[in-house]
């Protein structure tokens, strides 16, 4: 199965250099490779419109696993294992995540889908003229009558759950440090935290927030105690 592995980063990224060079030491630790992509400097919405532009000019391919740059693999069979998932054509399959206390849905950090869901949303995108052409950006939305605020990717899983597609998440296990962010869980959804370092049982782990600075260190640790 023809399966493309990849992140996006800015080039503006504190000590970027480190983060893709920790990154791929840890993919290639487990025999993984992964496509690590700079934004362009034309792009208003770097994060979701990379995401969009990518999928929309990519040839020849099936499945596709999409990370952020302080997200890593943490067994050889993490990829494999998400492919499993995803491979009926009609399955989303990525680490939870939720905003505000919003329905949780597979967020970038790890996300997983295959050429016939991307197909699928291509066609929710023509027939629904409202939605924004960059189809994985952070905007507001109305629902109940209440406009809030959807993440990278939110909107993604909402479209698409609308249509019936199957949105399977991946749950934190543990975080290195005190989490930032805790969904409260229901009848539908469990009770999860995350942030400051997060590991899943996708068999990944999420740095968060390496756009700061001071958030880097826990993604440098893990990814040293994983490859020693």
């Amino acid at each position: 199965m023809d399966n493309r592995v990849v992140t996006f980063y800015a080039k503006e990224l504190p000590n970027v250099e480190k983060v893709l060079l920790n990154q791929k030491k840890v993919f290639n630790h487990f025999g993984l490779d992964i496509e690590q992509i700079e934004f362009t400097d034309t792009l208003r919405h770097p994060h979701s419109e990379a995401m969009t532009y990518y999928l929309t000019k990519l040839k020849h391919w099936e499945t596709v696993s999409i990370f952020d740059v302080d997200c890593v693999a943490t067994s050889t069979d993490t990829i494999s294992d998400a492919i499993e998932k995803i491979k009926d054509g009609k399955t989303i399959y990525g680490n939870a995540q939720a905003t505000n206390g919003q329905t949780p849905f597979a967020a970038p950090n790890f996300l997983n889908l295959s050429y016939d869901v991307w197909r699928k949303t291509v066609e929710i995108w023509e027939k629904n003229l409202d939605l924004k052409r960059d189809i994985f950006r952070y905007q507001e939305y109305t629902k109940d009558d209440q406009t809030l605020i959807a993440d990278v990717a939110e909107i993604f899983n909402i479209e698409h759950r609308k249509v019936g597609t199957n949105i399977k998440l991946s749950y934190p296990v543990k975080n290195e440090l005190e989490p930032v962010w805790e969904y409260p869980g229901n009848d539908d959804f469990p009770r999860f935290q995350w942030g400051n370092g997060t590991w899943f049982d996708s068999h990944t782990f999420h740095g968060t927030e390496i756009r700061y600075e001071h958030k880097q260190q826990v993604f440098f640790d893990v990814c040293k105690k994983i490859i020693s």
